[in-house]
C-alpha cells in the first residue's frame, strides 16, 4: 500500500496541476448585461402602417425562457399580439409578429436576462402609427441600478460558506496535515467538524441562489420561488442551471469524503482530493460572473478564479488558525508553538495576498475603468467599501508576518493573546468584506451601469425674414423622434408678436414620400409660439413650412430647411481600449510571473506540493495575462 501510495500522489499532483492549467486557458465565454442596441422600429418613429415585425437586438445573448416584450397602448394595458421570441438565427434579438394594429402610440416594454450571469435589464420605448406622438417621450429604465436586499444577503452567505468550506481544506492540505505541530494539541476533531458544518451550510445557500436565480429570471419575490414551479425550467433551459447542476456534483462529492472520513488523521489524499473539488467548485462560480463578459473573458475568468480562491484560502485558513490558537491555550510550550503556526501560515498567505492585490487591480480596471464610475455607481461605491477593509487587513497581516512572528519567536508570551485578537480582526474584516463583494455580485459592474453625464444638447435654429415680420424657429433636440418647436415672433421694431391667431407648421420630408404632417403651436408668451411632436420622423432632409395668420394682415409664409440625423443611443459603458487593456494585462500579468516565481523559487524542490498551487495559479495566471495582453495589442 506504501509503495502504491508513494506512486499515486506524486501522479495525482501532476494531474491537479495540468487540470487546473487547462480549466484556465479554456475557460469559455458569454458577455453579461444585455443592453438595447438596436430597435426595428425605431424609438418615437411615427409610422404609416403597422410594423410587419418588432425586432429588438442586444449586446449579449438572451435566456430564451426569461427574456421577452410586449406591447402597451396608451392606457398602459397589454395589446394582444402573439409573444415575442428568441430569433432562432440570432441569440442576441428578440422577435415579434405583431399582427394586425389600429392607428395610435404603442409602447414596447421588455425584460431580459443574460445567458452569461444572469443579470437582467429592462426597458421600453415609444412609437406611434399613422399619428403624431405628442408629448410621449422615449423611457429606458435598466435595473441594473436597482439592488435587491434578499440578493445580498444570499450572495453574501454563499460566498462566506464557499471560502470557509474550500479555504479550510486548503489550511487543512497546505499546512495543517503536512505538519509535526498537528502531533502537540488534539484539535483534529473540532476542524473537521467546521468543515462539515462549513460544507452543509454551504449546500444550503446553494439551493438559495438557484431560488434567487429564479426570482431575478422571474421578476417575482425570493419569496414566491419554490412554489412558481420554474425552478425546474431554470435548470433545464439556462446556463446558469447547467452550471449549477455541476457545483451541486461537485459538493456531493466534498461531502462524500468528509462524511467518509470522521477525523483528519493521516487521511492526507482524501482532503487533498476534496480540496481540489473546491477548487474546480469555484472556477464554475467564476464561469458565472461579471468576468464572462470581458473581452479576454478566457483570462477574466481565470483572474476572478484565482482572486475568489485566495480570498478563500485566506479567509477559511483564518477561521481554522483561530480553533487551533484556542486549543493549544494550555500547551506548556505555546509560545513556540504559535511562532512556528504563524511562520508556516504566512507562508501560504502572503500568496494569497499579492494573489488578491494582483487581481484585485486588474478587475477594477476591467469592470470599472474611471473614478467617476467608481464614485457614482452601486459597484464603485461598494469596491471602495472593500479596498477601505482591505487596508487594516493589509496592515494586520504586515504585523503579524513581522512582529508578532518575530515576538513569539524571542519568547514574548504577551503576544500569545494578541495573535488571537489579531487574527480574530481579521476574520471580522473579511468577512465585511464578503459582504462588500455580495453587493458588488448584485448590481452590474461600473463600467456599464455608469452614464457620464452629457452637456444639454443645443438647439437648432433657423432664422428667416417675411413681410414685417422676422421668425426664429429653434428644433430641441433636433433629432429623430420627439423634438420640441419653438417659434420666435417679432416685427420689424423688434418687438414680440403676441396676437398671431394661428400657426402651421407643416412637415414634408424631400427625398421620401412620408406624406405631409402638421403642428399647430400654442402661445408662450413673449411672441414665442411652441409645441412638441414627433414629426421629424425619419433622417434626412426636412421642408417645414410655416405661416403666420394675423388679424388684418396677409399671412406671413417662409420656409424652413432642416438636416435631421438618427439619434445615437446613449453610451452605457466605456469601451475597452486594446492598446490600454494590453498594457494592463502585460503589466499585471509580468507582475504576476515574477512573484510566483519568486515564491515558487524559495521552495523549488516541491515544486508539485500542493501547498505550492497559489504560487503556481498565480504563475499560470501570469503568463496567460501576458499571452492575452499580447494578443490584445495585435
Amino acid at each position: 500500500m506504501k509503495q502504491l501510495r508513494n506512486a499515486f500522489v506524486p501522479t495525482l499532483r501532476y494531474a491537479v496541476c495540468i487540470l487546473l492549467l487547462g480549466l484556465l486557458v479554456s475557460a469559455y465565454s458569454v458577455k453579461a448585461h444585455a443592453e438595447l442596441v438596436q430597435s426595428s422600429p425605431a424609438a418615437n418613429a411615427v409610422l404609416d402602417a403597422a410594423p410587419a415585425e418588432i425586432r429588438l437586438t442586444f449586446t449579449e445573448p438572451l435566456e430564451a425562457s426569461f427574456s421577452q416584450f410586449s406591447l402597451r397602448s396608451t392606457d398602459g394595458s397589454t395589446v394582444n399580439t402573439p409573444p415575442s421570441a428568441i430569433d432562432p438565427d440570432d441569440a442576441y434579438t428578440l422577435v415579434m409578429l405583431p399582427g394586425a394594429l389600429p392607428n395610435g402610440v404603442y409602447t414596447v416594454s421588455w425584460r431580459v436576462v443574460s445567458a452569461a450571469d444572469g443579470h437582467s435589464t429592462a426597458g421600453s420605448f415609444p412609437f406611434s402609427i399613422g399619428v403624431a406622438i405628442g408629448e410621449l417621450t422615449a423611457v429606458s429604465d435598466n435595473l441594473r441600478g436597482e439592488i435587491r436586499a434578499e440578493a445580498v444577503v444570499v450572495r453574501w452567505t454563499y460566498l462566506l460558506y464557499i471560502s470557509l468550506t474550500v479555504g479550510g481544506l486548503g489550511f487543512v492540505v497546505m499546512l495543517w496535515l503536512p505538519s509535526s505541530l498537528r502531533e502537540q494539541v488534539e484539535v483534529d476533531g473540532a476542524l473537521h467538524k467546521t468543515l462539515l458544518g462549513a460544507w452543509v451550510l454551504l449546500g444550503i445557500t446553494h439551493v438559495l441562489m438557484l431560488a434567487l436565480q429564479t426570482a431575478i429570471s422571474a421578476d417575482i419575490p425570493l419569496r414566491d420561488t419554490f412554489a412558481s414551479g420554474l425552478i425546474e425550467r431554470l435548470l433545464t433551459v439556462t446556463r446558469f442551471g447547467q452550471l449549477w447542476i455541476v457545483q451541486l456534483i461537485l459538493w456531493a462529492a466534498i461531502g462524500v469524503i468528509l462524511l467518509g472520513v470522521p477525523r483528519l488523521g493521516n487521511r492526507r489524499g482524501f482532503y487533498t482530493a476534496a480540496f481540489i473539488l473546491g477548487v474546480v467548485f469555484l472556477l464554475f462560480h467564476s464561469l458565472f460572473s461579471h468576468a464572462s463578459a470581458a473581452d479576454n473573458e478566457g483570462v477574466a475568468v481565470a483572474a476572478d478564479w484565482l482572486h475568489l480562491s485566495a480570498t478563500s484560502l485566506w479567509f477559511g485558513g483564518l477561521a481554522l488558525l483561530v480553533q487551533v490558537i484556542i486549543a493549544a491555550r494550555k500547551l506548556p510550550n505555546r509560545t513556540e508553538f504559535l511562532a512556528q503556526l504563524v511562520g508556516l501560515f504566512s507562508n501560504y498567505a502572503r500568496v494569497c495576498v499579492v494573489a488578491l492585490i494582483l487581481t484585485g487591480i486588474y478587475a477594477a480596471w476591467l469592470q470599472v475603468g474611471s473614478i467617476d464610475a467608481l464614485l457614482a455607481t452601486h459597484y464603485g461605491r461598494a469596491l471602495l467599501v472593500k479596498l477601505i477593509m482591505i487596508l487594516p487587513l493589509l496592515l494586520i497581516g504586515a504585523v503579524n508576518l513581522v512582529v508578532t512572528h518575530r515576538s513569539l519567536s524571542d519568547g514574548k508570551g504577551v503576544w500569545t493573546g494578541r495573535l488571537q485578537a489579531l487574527v480574530s480582526t481579521e476574520i471580522a474584516l473579511i468577512g465585511g468584506l464578503i459582504v462588500a463583494v455580495g453587493f458588488m455580485t448584485s448590481t452590474a459592474p461600473a463600467r456599464t451601469a455608469f452614464v457620464p453625464d452629457t452637456p444639454a444638447p443645443e438647439p437648432m435654429v433657423e432664422t428667416a425674414s417675411v413681410d414685417d415680420l422676422d421668425l426664429r424657429l429653434e428644433v430641441l433636440p433636433g433629432v429623430v423622434g420627439e423634438n420640441r418647436f419653438s417659434l420666435l415672433v417679432t416685427g420689424a421694431d423688434g418687438l414680440p408678436i403676441e396676437d398671431a391667431t394661428l400657426i402651421r407648421m407643416r412637415f414634408n420630408h424631400q427625398r421620401q414620400d412620408l406624406g405631409e404632417s402638421e403642428l399647430r403651436p400654442t402661445h408662450e408668451g413673449a411672441g414665442v409660439y411652441s409645441i412638441s411632436g414627433a414629426n421629424l420622423s425619419v433622417a434626412g432632409d426636412w421642408r417645414v413650412r410655416v405661416s403666420v395668420q394675423r388679424p388684418n394682415e396677409f399671412d406671413a409664409v417662409t420656409t424652413f430647411n432642416l438636416t435631421i440625423e438618427t439619434p445615437s443611443l446613449p453610451e452605457t459603458s466605456t469601451p475597452t481600449p486594446n492598446v490600454v487593456g494590453a498594457v494592463i494585462l502585460l503589466l499585471v500579468g509580468s507582475l504576476a510571473v515574477a512573484f510566483g516565481g519568486f515564491f515558487i523559487a524559495r521552495n523549488w524542490r516541491g515544486l508539485l506540493h500542493i501547498r505550492n498551487l497559489p504560487a503556481l495559479s498565480l504563475l499560470i495566471l501570469g503568463l496567460v495575462m501576458i499571452a492575452g495582453g499580447a494578443m490584445s495589442a495585435v
